[in-house]
């Protein structure tokens, strides 16, 4: 009978008293983004060496309270035009061209990818890695401060998963 009573007492003590899950918290970069930010991923290549290569930046804003909008910009420039500037050769900024000016309503599963493109990186970011001059260049950032870190992809050694982001947000680009 006591054991019987006991049982009761800790089945109506869990019903009166539920054990609290706590949810696990989501971070969501894109949630930082307030109707007068603007969150920057920009990418430089090393097709041109140590001088550089082409530019690509993804602008990531709110034309309104509720929808996030996407723009891509990617450019060119000639790797055998390089100035020198303070003393060190760099490729001719006014050679640069605009070839790809695309914008985008972004679907939540376009928010889904840009958050976890960003958390992977930032997780790249974080890890050690050999430093050489050949690599892509990243940098992410939010007008508003909320946001800021850069990564250099040394080598090209690590998945950023960039290119298949690229892909699956703004179809073929050419």
């Amino acid at each position: 009978m006591l054991r019987f009573l006991s049982f009761i007492f800790v089945l109506l003590s869990l019903v009166f008293n539920p054990i609290k899950i706590e949810k696990k918290r989501i971070l969501n970069p894109l949630d930082k983004i307030g109707i007068r930010d603007t969150l920057f991923i920009a990418m430089e290549s090393t097709e041109c060496g140590e001088w550089g290569g082409h530019k690509e930046t993804i602008l990531i804003f709110r034309k309104n309270e509720q929808k996030l909008n996407a723009r891509i910009l990617i450019d060119t420039v000639p790797c055998n035009d390089i100035i020198e500037k303070n003393g060190v050769g760099i490729l001719n900024p006014e050679k640069r061209k605009i070839v790809i000016d695309k914008t985008i309503l972004l679907k939540e599963r376009d928010e889904k990818l840009f958050n976890n493109f960003i958390m992977n990186l930032k997780s790249l970011n974080l890890e050690e890695s050999v430093i050489a001059n050949f690599g892509e260049y990243f940098v992410v950032k939010n007008t508003n401060g909320a946001l800021k870190f850069d990564f250099w992809n040394s080598m090209n050694s690590k998945n950023t998963n960039y290119n298949k982001l690229k892909k699956e947000i703004f179809g073929e680009l050419k």
